[in-house]
C-alpha cells in the first residue's frame, strides 16, 4: 500500500500543531463540510470545539486530496454530543498573507457507525 493511503502511515499533519492552529485562528471550512455541519444542526464553534477534543486514537486515515494530489488530508473517526462524526482535514498555506490555516474538508455524519 501506497505512503499517506492507511492509518499504519499515521496522520500528516500533527493533531498538536492542527488544535493551536485551530485555537488561534479558528479554520477554513469547505462548503461541503458546511453542509455536513448544518445537516447536525451544529455551527464553526462545534466544529472547532469538536477538533480541540480530537484524539490521537481517533485517527483513522492520511490520504490524497482529490482537487491537489500533491497535498494530503487526515480523516478522523470521533464523536461530538453524542454524534458519530467523519472529520477531513489538512493545513493550508493561505496566499493572501501566508498564514497557516486548518482547512476542514468534511464534516459530517459518520454513517459506518449508523447501523451500531
Amino acid at each position: 500500500m501506497a505512503k499517506g493511503m492507511s492509518s499504519d502511515a499515521g496522520p500528516t499533519y500533527n493533531l498538536d500543531l492542527v488544535k493551536r492552529l485551530v485555537q488561534a485562528d479558528g479554520c477554513d471550512i469547505s462548503y461541503e463540510a458546511m453542509d455536513g455541519i448544518y445537516a447536525m444542526g451544529l455551527t464553526s464553534e462545534d466544529v472547532q470545539a469538536a477538533i480541540g477534543a480530537l484524539h490521537p486514537t481517533q485517527f483513522y486515515k492520511t490520504m490524497p486530496a482529490t482537487k491537489m494530489p500533491d497535498a494530503m488530508q487526515d480523516v478522523y473517526f470521533t464523536n461530538y454530543q453524542r454524534r458519530h462524526i467523519y472529520l477531513k482535514l489538512q493545513i493550508v498555506t493561505l496566499r493572501r498573507n501566508g498564514l497557516e490555516v486548518v482547512r476542514v474538508i468534511s464534516f459530517k455524519r459518520n454513517e459506518r457507525y449508523d447501523s451500531m
